[in-house]
């Protein structure tokens, strides 16, 4: 809980200065606030905690990651339910060939036969994240491309209201988990903690969830719901550049399957732009011929 205070303070505050510098953003229709309230609470709050506590439960790493995964599955048919998005074969093909290619790469396959236990309550609410990471990357696009909000502003009122759902969240977690390294609550850190819980707020929530803000104006939801699964092939590369670890066969073939998944899902997207020009061109001579000649 400390962790994800801390990541959706930091948070709120960096773009809320941003929001300062720029008033021609800050502003919200009264009517779309309880859309970041949603979004605080189940994109954002919910996401991060569950993922957390599911690691402090003693959730092996292979599992709680390859379940998060799941999340482009979920973002394709949120999607279609929400942005009315075409599910296409395409997509269906590239939204199990990537998480087959996390499964590997996270190493899934070795905790088959082996003896440690998996506890229930933290395989749900590592699935629940991959369920609340697609609400955010929905929300997102919707903010942007039918909404029309700057992605600063809609970064600074998502984790402003998700900080104030952290205390809700907090007590019912206490009540139910009850375990202390879920729930307990400490803010006397030593330097080197709270130096650790910055780097972490920076380099692990302001710059990635930005970044996706930034690029949902511009891609479809359940595009880019495959295309975030590039993020287990960067732990393997950095894994192998700063920590030494070795490159495994398995884990070529697992971002092999990652890689190709995001290649088809781009190439249907260049595909369809270019259908859609030629549409759109052909529209545009149909109507008034001596103008486009």
């Amino acid at each position: 809980m400390e962790q994800a205070l801390f990541r959706t303070s930091v948070t709120a505050s960096f773009f809320g200065l941003i929001l300062l510098l720029k008033p021609s953003i800050r502003q919200v229709r009264r009517s779309d606030i309880k859309f970041f309230v949603f979004n605080g609470l189940f994109g954002v709050a919910l996401s991060i905690s569950a993922y957390l506590s599911s690691i402090a439960l003693g959730t092996p790493v292979a599992v709680a990651v390859t379940l998060s995964y799941l999340q482009p599955m979920f973002s394709v048919i949120l999607a279609k339910l929400f942005l009315n998005e075409t599910v296409t074969a395409t997509k269906v093909v590239a939204v199990i060939s990537s998480i087959l290619g996390a499964s590997i790469v996270s190493g899934l396959w070795r905790i088959f036969g082996a003896s440690t236990s998996i506890p229930a309550v933290g395989a749900v609410l590592a699935t629940m994240n991959g369920f609340f990471y697609s609400v955010y990357i929905i929300v997102g696009r919707l903010s942007g491309s039918e909404k029309s909000y700057h992605f600063a502003t809609t970064m600074f009122y998502s984790f402003f209201f998700a900080s104030f759902w952290m205390g809700p969240i907090w007590l019912v977690m206490s009540f139910t988990i009850g375990s202390p390294i879920v729930s307990g609550f400490v803010l006397n850190l030593v330097p080197t903690a709270g130096a650790y819980l910055m780097m972490l707020a920076f380099v692990g929530t302001v710059l990635p969830y930005g970044l996706l803000s930034m690029g949902l104006r511009k891609v479809r939801a359940s595009r880019a719901g495959v295309i975030l699964l590039i993020e287990p092939v960067s732990v393997m590369v950095l894994g192998v550049l700063i920590l030494g670890q070795n490159l495994t066969p398995w884990g070529i073939v697992g971002a092999a399957l990652i890689l190709s998944a995001t290649i088809i899902v781009s190439l249907e997207a260049k595909f369809a732009k270019i259908a859609t020009n030629k549409k759109n061109l052909k529209r545009k001579v149909e109507n008034n011929p001596a103008k486009v000649r």
